[in-house]
């Protein structure tokens, strides 16, 4: 017997057919390696050692700072694929594809469950699901989502959010008092489970509210319901969405715009997302779009006003189509509901096309409807279908193809984003490591000197020219220009410089020199842009400066002056080290002498997961724990030095 919802046979075969031909596609995508944001996130599994047992488990699932939440059940997936860092991606790789597949047979299974409740003709259910979730699930621009491991964070508040959907829409069939739990009991604890994984996950209560307006009759009695479960907490997202624009003219720190100017052009960028989701295509801008252009205003460009226009009125077709083409009106309000986070004020960066995963969910739906229904042969109904699918999983299958392979896919990524550095640094990274450094520094220095104010690719020439020859005649004060005149990538430069000045003498650099290296930091700590003058960061840098001249007392005072300021317990550790590691073990001591252990971490904690986190290193006394293994070490090490200098 076929249950109410209709699962024949022959359907299940023919959807496992859709992941076959899914699996299919990404499969040359498994080859492929970490990505940009993957080293700053994926190093956690070894930041506070690595995940071996509980209280380093506890240690790790708590140390995330993305989000007041920290994220922690994405977190928690990782530990799936490994348990230290550096690590295999291929592990990471072939879950993202598995969460993938997964999440096209939930949102199979909620078209399905949304057919039935619009009273569609039981041999056209089935279909519509079908290619609705396929062309969904196979659509090329997701490969920068999937093939893109740290972006499981966006895809597992899908998976959430669709098990929370798929609950409500069955639970709203229902009338008795279970339906009600289901319904409503399933958005909330989708809501947080996806809040766990990212911020987004917020928005569930508003996609079910898009679904309840658009597909599913609302009785009087669930009015109220609705109101409080889906209405409530959807107004008070848009509201935290809304009071940035009290903020409208003022700058934001690291960024190069203001609310207002990423306000007008988030509708550029909509747009764009629109046209990449209408016309697949192997080749889009990315993970790397830092490049995009900012609308200063609604006329500069003018497409600005003109994108926003396009934008309010296809929402308000969508809102007045909600009774004669539910299935249209549900797709284009669902992407607006996808997108109320990350694409309005929201200060974010202003392009990622991973922001689609979610928001583009039930884009395809429509359109398999109009391909099921449509009035011609069954036979040329299947043939559009099937071949639909297979376009877009040969489309996918070539993108993949070029993420499994990343060499080719820096060079891809320089090439067509020519205003992204982040692309230019990966292209960089990956051809000094395939032996060819002089060659990424000739090709890159015409760049820089075309924006000589962009930091990210001055590092990038000077890696490149360190790892090769040395640096150029002019590159020396070409840096210092950058560094005076940058106004973003500040905490960047910082680490650079950093970076920079341990390998100054490990790995000599022609035209590199300690002396120009202090000329660069000191510059740094004069941009007004970054006010580093007499921060913690800078007496850390200069401190690092003067470990290299071997002025051990005067990188005892800076690193004293920096650990007085900041009182982060892991950066008097990281200072010792560093004092040690250069042959200063009684500095080292001296410097190590500074940390309280009654407090060992007195800095005030944001609240969220960040004060979670402090607790339970206090708890586990991690920090002084640390401290006693390192003064032992130090203590040995100065014992050793006296020994050899008696001899």
């Amino acid at each position: 017997m076929t249950p109410a919802i209709g699962w024949p046979w022959r359907w299940q075969v023919a959807f496992a057919l859709v992941l076959a031909m899914a699996a299919w596609a990404y499969a040359p995508g498994l080859s492929g390696g970490f990505l940009f944001d993957d080293y700053i996130n994926l190093d956690a599994l070894s930041r506070h050692g690595a995940v071996v047992d509980a209280p380093a488990f506890w240690r790790y699932i708590t140390s995330g700072t993305s989000d007041p939440t920290g994220r922690p059940l994405a977190l928690l997936s990782f530990l799936v694929d490994a348990r230290d860092w550096p690590a295999d991606p291929a592990p990471f790789l072939r879950t993202n594809l598995v969460l993938h597949l997964l999440n096209g047979a939930l949102l199979w299974v909620l078209l399905l469950a949304m057919e039935r409740t619009l009273g569609t003709q039981r041999e056209h259910r089935q279909p519509i699901a079908l290619l609705g979730a396929g062309l969904w699930l196979l659509h090329p621009l997701f490969v920068s989502t999937t093939l893109y491991i740290v972006q499981r964070e966006a895809m597992l508040p899908g998976t959430f959010a669709l098990a929370g959907l798929i609950a409500y829409v069955l639970g709203a069939a229902r009338t008795d008092r279970r339906g009600a739990w289901l319904a409503y009991g399933g958005i909330v604890v989708a809501t947080i489970a996806a809040t766990l994984c990212k911020a987004n996950g917020l928005l569930v209560p508003m996609f079910a509210w898009v679904l309840s307006a658009t597909v599913l009759p609302a009785s009087p009695a669930e009015r109220g319901k609705r109101i409080a479960f889906l209405v409530v907490p959807s107004v008070l997202v848009l509201a935290y969405v809304a009071h940035f624009a009290l903020s409208w003219n003022t700058g934001i720190d690291s960024r190069m715009w203001s609310v207002g100017e990423r306000a007008w052009t988030q509708g550029r960028v909509l747009v764009d997302y629109l046209g990449l989701l209408a016309i697949p295509r192997v080749l889009s801008p990315g993970l790397f779009a830092d490049g995009y252009a900012v609308s200063h205003g609604p006329f500069a460009p003018v497409s600005s006003v003109l994108s926003w226009a396009a934008l309010v009125a296809l929402f308000a077709g969508a809102l007045v189509a909600r009774r004669r083409a539910p299935r249209l009106s549900a797709a284009l309000l669902f992407f607006f509901a996808g997108h109320v986070l990350e694409s309005t004020l929201v200060p974010l960066e202003l392009f990622f096309e991973h922001r689609n995963y979610v928001p583009a969910l039930l884009l395809a739906w429509p359109l398999a409807a109009v391909i099921v229904r449509a009035p011609i042969a069954r036979w040329a109904r299947v043939a559009i279908g099937v071949g639909l699918l297979a376009l877009l999983a040969a489309t996918t299958h070539a993108r993949a193809d070029a993420w499994g392979h990343p060499a080719r896919l820096a060079a891809l990524w320089a090439t067509r984003n020519p205003d992204s550095a982040r692309a230019y640094a990966t292209w960089t990274d990956v051809t000094i490591n395939a032996g060819f450094p002089d060659r990424a520094a000739a090709w890159l220095r015409p760049k820089w000197r075309a924006r000589p104010n962009d930091l990210q690719l001055g590092a990038s020439v000077i890696d490149a020219a360190c790892a090769g020859r040395g640096l150029a005649e002019g590159d020396a004060v070409a840096m210092t220009q950058s560094l005076h005149m940058g106004n973003t990538a500040g905490a960047l430069a910082q680490d650079w410089l950093a970076y920079r000045t341990d390998m100054v003498r490990r790995q000599p650099c022609a035209g590199l020199t300690v002396d120009t290296l202090d000329t660069w930091m000191h510059t740094l700590a004069g941009n007004p842009a970054f006010y580093l003058d007499q921060s913690a960061a800078m007496q850390s840098l200069l401190g690092r400066l003067a470990v290299q001249r071997g002025q051990f007392d005067e990188a005892l005072r800076l690193f004293d002056d920096a650990y007085r300021q900041s009182q982060a317990p892991d950066l008097v550790l990281r200072q010792a080290a560093l004092l040690d590691a250069n042959g200063a073990p009684r500095h080292a001591l001296a410097h190590l002498a500074r940390f309280d252990p009654k407090h060992p971490d007195p800095r005030p904690q944001r609240f969220g997961m960040p004060r979670l986190h402090a607790s339970v290193l206090a708890s586990q006394g991690y920090w002084q724990r640390e401290v006693v293994d390192l003064r032992a070490r130090l203590r040995a090490h100065a014992a050793t030095q006296s020994q050899d200098a008696a001899e």
